[in-house]
């Protein structure tokens, strides 16, 4: 018993051992030698019925009571004192901590024991405590973060339930045989902000998002992400990181005395799965699992490293613009959620060029061998009907076709739209003649919506040369004063149809593309666009114009793309011809990877999107790759498939041409080339196809005539000046005819070496001492520019003889 008089107190709190609530008190020895509570929560207590704790630093010290209340303080000088007059020395750890060779002693074992257990013995036992675990455990921790997650994150799938269905007998397909315990399932969700990913649960359970299934071009790729995340499962990857941040919330817990730690730790088991870093070894172990796998089924192996590119490409994309892969704006103040609002696959792991190129250098998917399509589902155009109405100017019987179309798909004939839009393009052919038959049409009838749109559509396509760099290449050289008359031609057309004809989708979707190609700037494109979908969202042609400007070329983006497709995939429901654009992303991305010289991906590409709808477009485009693969007969096939859903297209007879004049079949060439004449008559590539074929068959005059129809339209083309000039020179011979059309040749274009020295052989042939001044100016050029050797050996040969013999002074 203490002695009287010496009472001390100390300050803190008091718990009842009843309920969790903490109450602020003061304890004191009072004169009978008892622990004393004030306020009088309880009644006083005899010194030999409590315990003590050791002092371990300034952590707070414990005054248990029999019943099992507590009073911690921090007061160790009182409490101390307390112990020190009962004759008790449990404080010697609080000296040995003040020693300083004992302390950092037993700080440096710690820190062996923490390293040794965080890098080796938690890792290590956690893989043998996982692979002992029975099903009993891992089934009802797995439904429980699926559970955690479905309330904090995900959001039910959008996929279509026949899409769905494709991919779940895909995935199946793709299980291990042998025994693994676990039953394994594929679950959709939609990401939200998280964005494409998947991952696996302890249970087996493999969970995708939607946003991954779009962003894959291929099947394959998601075949190539479910074979790595089975192969974390098959090496208890999920569980071994669960249990191992459970170890080490037992070790945090053993080290602090802080039991809440562990607590914290467990019950954020969805964090663990979402968050956790694999370890170098388990993704090298899961990546040679997909690996193996994908050989052994035969897989392309460029799959897996493609979907890999894309997904840390989608990640930088996110982080760079500021938005969650739903579009929409993130949230600063959103909960956990927002740290992994941009996350993608592997998102705590970066995508390393060697994981990449450890699959990049596998086997590539072979390319596909086209067959001929037999439902062509193609839109009967009257071309030739179309333009006798307008060449015999029979403008009422025109203006009759064209708005009967448009009516009829007022009245809900969404195909009509499709035949009117090609109506206009057809009729439009790009001659002098036909612009002014035009505004002869727009004269006879001013109130014909019709004759402004076709008008329209004229001064667009010559603006849309740049575009497309060979269909209406060199009709005539748009020069910046010829563009802005074009444009403003163009737009003043367009809306005086609408004045005529409000809410005429065809003419919506002209100006809206004017404006998104930057030739508009007086318009908002983005407005232009809500407004005509307001009124007809399930349009085919205004859909088709936004999803062509979502392409990057154009300052879109293939994620609003994918979105927008999702969009079109339920208004299909109202116009089946929307259908034919679920192939638009991969078409547009064949595009790119052609650009990119990359003609094997190109073909897998276009492939898809044939595989997703039929359009010309698309087979064009596989045609185009294979042709650069030099598979001719493959590209000749999807020529003909392009050419059976679209024959009214002067490209594709064009583009066939070449491919058959390669192969020496001239007759079906020039077979090509007349119908392309047909279609188009001042297709430039094809009368340059034609004359090359004519000149061969020694048919110059024939020749010379396509030539002249290039200059009828274009008479600054110096090609054709040039290829004039070598036929009367070479073939014709007339050699002042050759002179004339060279140097005008010369006027158009005089920088070009090979016409100086067309224009000195024609002197030379004339004895003419011009060819000095000729000589002179061919061989400067050649100090620029790259010139034949045996061309540049004539000419000074010639000159030096004409030199030496005096026929002509030296200049």
């Amino acid at each position: 018993m203490l002695p009287e008089g010496n009472a001390v107190s100390a300050h803190g709190h008091y718990y009842d051992g009843k309920t969790a609530r903490a109450h602020t008190a003061e304890l004191k020895v009072n004169s009978q030698g008892e622990l004393e509570l004030s306020p009088a929560l309880r009644p006083p207590t005899a010194f030999d019925d409590i315990k003590i704790s050791s002092r371990v630093g300034n952590t707070p010290r414990r005054i248990e009571f029999a019943d099992g209340a507590l009073f911690e303080t921090s007061d160790h000088r009182y409490v101390d004192q307390w112990v020190d007059r009962r004759g008790g020395s449990p404080h010697s750890l609080h000296h040995l901590e003040n020693k300083t060779a004992y302390a950092l002693g037993a700080l440096f074992l710690v820190l062996i024991f923490i390293t040794f257990s965080i890098t080796w013995g938690i890792p290590w036992s956690s893989k043998y405590i996982a692979q002992a675990m029975p099903a009993s455990i891992t089934v009802p921790l797995g439904d429980s973060a699926l559970a955690s997650m479905d309330k904090l994150m995900f959001h039910p799938s959008k996929l279509p339930t026949q899409r769905s269905a494709e991919l779940q007998a895909q995935f199946q397909r793709l299980l291990p045989t042998e025994e693994s315990g676990y039953t394994y399932q594929l679950l959709f969700r939609g990401g939200g902000k998280m964005g494409p990913n998947a991952f696996a649960l302890p249970n087996g359970t493999i969970i995708m998002t939607d946003e991954l299934v779009a962003l894959a071009d291929f099947d394959e790729e998601l075949q190539a992400i479910w074979l790595h995340e089975i192969g974390h499962l098959q090496h208890h990857h999920s569980l071994r990181q669960i249990i191992a941040h459970t170890s080490l919330a037992v070790l945090t817990t053993t080290l602090s005395g802080d039991i809440s730690a562990a607590g914290t730790l467990v019950a954020g088991v969805p964090n663990v799965l979402l968050e956790a870093s694999f370890s170098r070894e388990m993704e090298t172990e899961a990546d040679s699992y997909s690996l193996q796998r994908m050989r052994h089924l035969k897989l392309p192996l460029e799959h897996f490293a493609n979907i890999m590119e894309r997904l840390e490409l989608n990640a930088f994309e996110s982080e760079v613009g500021g938005q969650a892969s739903d579009g929409s704006e993130a949230d600063d103040n959103d909960s956990w959620l927002h740290s992994v609002e941009i996350r993608d696959f592997f998102s705590s792991h970066p995508l390393t060029g060697d994981r990449i190129a450890r699959f990049r250098h596998g086997q590539p998917a072979p390319l596909p061998m086209p067959t001929a399509i037999t439902d062509t589902n193609r839109y009967p155009v009257e071309v030739d009907k179309l333009r006798h109405l307008l060449a015999s100017e029979q403008y009422a019987g025109l203006d009759k076709v064209l708005d009967d179309l448009y009516q009829s798909f007022l009245a809900g004939s969404h195909k009509a739209e499709i035949i009117a839009d090609k109506c206009y393009a057809l009729l439009t052919t790009l001659t002098p003649q036909t612009l002014d038959r035009l505004h002869q049409w727009a004269v006879a009838m001013p109130q014909s919506y019709a004759a402004h749109h076709a008008i329209g559509v004229y001064h667009a396509n010559l603006i849309n040369i740049r575009r497309d760099g060979r269909y209406w290449r060199n009709i005539p050289e748009l020069d910046l004063i010829a563009m802005t008359h074009h444009t403003d031609s163009a737009v003043k057309s367009f809306h005086r149809s609408l004045e005529l004809q409000p809410n005429f989708t065809l003419a919506q979707a002209r100006l809206y593309s004017l404006a998104s190609a930057g030739n508009d700037k007086n318009s908002d494109a983005k407005k232009l666009l809500a407004d005509a979908l307001n009124a007809h969202p399930a349009s085919y042609i205004l859909n088709e114009a936004k999803l062509f400007f979502l392409q990057p070329r154009w300052g879109g983006d293939y994620r609003e793309m994918r979105r927008t497709l999702e969009t079109i995939t339920e208004l299909a429901q109202q116009n089946h011809e929307l259908e034919a654009l679920a192939g638009s992303l991969h078409h547009y991305k064949a595009i790119d990877a052609f650009e990119d010289n990359n003609h094997h991906r190109a073909v897998q590409l276009a492939t898809a999107a044939i595989k997703r709808g039929h359009k010309s477009w698309y087979f064009r485009r596989r045609a185009k790759a294979f042709n650069r693969l030099h598979q001719r007969q493959a590209a000749l096939s999807d020529y003909d498939n392009a050419i059976r859903l679209f024959p009214e297209d002067p490209r594709l007879y064009m583009e066939r041409s070449w491919i058959y004049y390669m192969q020496g079949r001239s007759v079906l060439a020039q077979k090509d080339i007349a119908t392309t004449l047909v279609l188009a008559p001042y297709y430039t590539d094809a009368l340059y196809g034609r004359a090359e074929l004519q000149s061969e068959t020694n048919a110059h005059h024939e020749a010379l005539d396509s030539y002249q129809r290039i200059l009828y339209v274009k008479p600054t083309e110096a090609q054709a000046h040039y290829l004039i000039g070598q036929l009367y020179l070479d073939h014709l011979n007339q050699p002042k005819s050759a002179l004339l059309a060279t140097r005008k040749a010369l006027d158009f274009s005089p920088r070009q070496p090979s016409y100086w020295h067309q224009y000195a052989r024609i002197q030379s042939s004339l004895q003419s001492c011009e060819f000095m001044s000729t000589a002179k100016i061919y061989t400067a050029l050649c100090e620029e520019k790259n010139c034949q050797a045996k061309e540049l050996q004539w000419i000074t040969s010639n000159r030096d003889s004409l030199i030496q013999d005096g026929t002509c002074p030296k200049t």
